[in-house]
């Protein structure tokens, strides 16, 4: 008699256990679904540059361009190596210089 009232308390656990943790799932998975339902677009770029590379601007002017006139959420700047022709601010260098040397005293920084 003791052990049938074991098996049938371990199965109603089990059953228990089973039944909180379906609930649990479609909680969650209802939760999830929600969210996605509501979650927002973001509008950004990851391909910019500026006088140091390829570019026609500052980094400040950039900058502003994204986030005040363009409304973007995010950015990365993506400048490159070779040689630099022109300074941050769009003056041309005396010489041609690495562009890791004006990056890393100039765009990171910044």
């Amino acid at each position: 008699m003791k052990t049938r009232r074991t098996r049938r308390l371990r199965h109603t656990v089990v059953l228990a256990v089973a039944v909180a943790l379906i609930v649990l799932a479609s909680a969650t998975a209802a939760s999830a679904a929600g969210k996605h339902a509501t979650g927002a677009w973001e509008s950004g770029d990851i391909h910019t540059h500026t006088w140091l590379t390829d570019g026609k601007n500052t980094q400040d002017e950039v900058l502003r361009n994204a986030f005040e006139n363009f409304g973007l959420d995010y950015f990365a700047n993506s400048e490159h190596g070779g040689t630099s022709t022109y300074n941050p601010a769009g003056l041309t260098f005396v010489t041609p210089v690495w562009r890791w040397i004006t990056l890393a005293n100039s765009s990171f920084p910044i």
